[in-house]
């Protein structure tokens, strides 16, 4: 499926995504059934050679310097295609000034913060690679962040060079939690969430923009929809009637054929309310195909050719999407 997305020229797949109706081991729903994210992106990185890769690792059943050294492998081993998914696993999750919510929202702000400092602890020029004198590392360009914080004390450095793209592409799935998504947004590339409108999604972003905390540019805004297509608009609400029967879905769903969905995404792109999609098919691998064989196409002529985005290159500059600049590279 992930070269199924390639070749329909998506430019990213997500593994791992929880579902918004989790279930529990055992219940027999869909919620309950999950592979392991990290390994499956591991093994679709040897098969594809363009479309970016995200991996889900929350934040609250990790430790900083593991997801810095995995998703910095990932990124080595995919020439920059990585993404690194994250939120909290905690469910329900303590809403806005809730609590419990402010010390979540501030152990990952921590979290985020030694992350990307582990990416950057080893300058661009850090790896040298001397076959005469056998230096693989010059030593005054790979940094220690000697961090010692409320909840993590780390010395690092990396003990890898940093990633292709300086930092993996990272995302935040957004559900609700107020303070935590200010304190990830600040170092979010990508914020996905679930928006029942275009109303919704217009207040969304100016939430983002008011959380920014002085960065240059506020994280790009990706909208999660959940399509129910078919050759007709009367056998597509019927699958979504058959559909609603087994399992019930918290995403926003699109009901309708492939040209009534591209006409969708199209008023949503020219209203300015988001900057891109999260297309999560209702069933696998049948509204994938339509998805591959039909939206994408008819996407793509409706919206011309687009000169500014590159063919291949890393998942960032797919998305136009800076390089961070080192910490330690001024120095």
């Amino acid at each position: 499926m992930a070269k199924q997305a390639e070749q329909a020229e998506f430019d990213v797949v997500l593994f791992g995504l929880p579902s918004l109706a989790p279930g529990a081991p055992g219940d027999g729903s869909e919620g309950s059934m999950r592979l392991e994210p990290l390994p499956v992106m591991g093994a679709a990185i040897g098969v594809t050679s363009r479309i970016g890769l995200g991996a889900f690792w929350p934040l609250d059943i990790a430790e900083p310097f593991h997801v810095a050294r995995v998703m910095a492998t990932l990124d080595h081993l995919s020439q920059g295609r990585a993404a690194w998914i994250t939120d909290s696993t905690m469910v329900p999750a303590p809403a806005c000034d809730q609590p419990g919510s402010h010390r979540l929202a501030e152990r990952a702000s921590e979290f985020a913060d030694v992350v990307t400092k582990l990416w950057d602890s080893w300058e661009d020029s850090g790896f040298v690679a001397d076959q005469s004198s056998g230096i693989f590392a010059d030593p005054e360009r790979v940094h220690p962040i000697n961090h010692e914080g409320q909840f993590f004390k780390v010395r690092g450095p990396l003990n890898l060079p940093r990633p292709v793209q300086g930092w993996p592409v990272v995302i935040y799935r957004d559900h609700g939690q107020c303070d935590l998504r200010d304190s990830v947004s600040a170092y979010a590339d990508l914020v996905i969430a679930a928006l029942p409108d275009i109303d919704a999604a217009r207040s969304f972003r100016r939430e983002l923009d008011s959380a920014r905390d002085g960065r240059p540019r506020r994280p790009l805004l990706i909208a999660s929809m959940m399509p129910v297509l078919a050759r007709t608009t009367a056998e597509a609400e019927q699958r979504a009637e058959q559909l609603d029967h087994w399992s019930r879905c918290a995403l926003p769903s699109f009901v309708g054929t492939p040209e009534e969905f591209v006409s969708e995404l199209l008023r949503w792109h020219k209203s300015g309310a988001c900057d891109g999609f999260d297309i999560r098919p209702a069933v696998m691998p049948l509204d994938l195909d339509f998805l591959c064989l039909e939206v994408m196409p008819q996407l793509r002529r409706a919206l011309g050719p687009d000169t500014d985005r590159p063919a291949a290159g890393t998942l960032r500059e797919r998305l136009g999407l800076d390089r961070p600049a080192s910490q330690y590279g001024a120095a």
